[in-house]
């Protein structure tokens, strides 16, 4: 097991055990004891973020803000949602202190975009049209 995350295009990936597993409602928590990758966002880039919107938060209609959140460049994994909540947080503190309107949480994603890996699309369709072909 890896004690240090490995740091990938801003993200920082680790690898921690599981904790309890649900099982339903009026039952008790199992254990799980399994191995789960945390996909987070990097400190120092997590920082740049913070300070980055904070500069923003007062200089920035609530529209543009969200705007911005919506284009940030992390797949909202749950721990990054977690940072962006948190960053969204802290510039509704500071709004609310200068007397603006506050965003809303729902102006970030919270959906993944699935991405096939090592999958070419642009011969995909080439390579479909051929296949057709040879029927013929």
């Amino acid at each position: 097991m890896r004690r240090v995350p490995i740091h990938v295009g801003g993200y920082s990936l680790s690898v921690k055990r599981g904790h309890f597993l649900k099982k339903g409602e009026g039952e008790s928590a199992t254990p799980d004891g399994r191995m789960r990758v945390r996909v987070q966002i990097g400190r120092e880039r997590y920082r740049e973020l913070q300070s980055y919107f904070l500069m923003l938060a007062c200089h920035r209609s609530a529209e543009n803000l969200g705007r911005e959140l919506w284009q940030v460049p992390f797949e909202p994994y749950a721990p990054i949602r977690r940072h962006l909540l948190n960053v969204i947080r802290l510039i509704n503190a500071k709004r609310g202190a200068a007397g603006y309107a506050t965003i809303s949480p729902g102006m970030m994603r919270y959906r993944r975009e699935i991405v096939r890996p090592l999958h070419d699309t642009s011969t995909f369709g080439e390579q479909e049209s051929r296949t057709a072909n040879m029927g013929d």
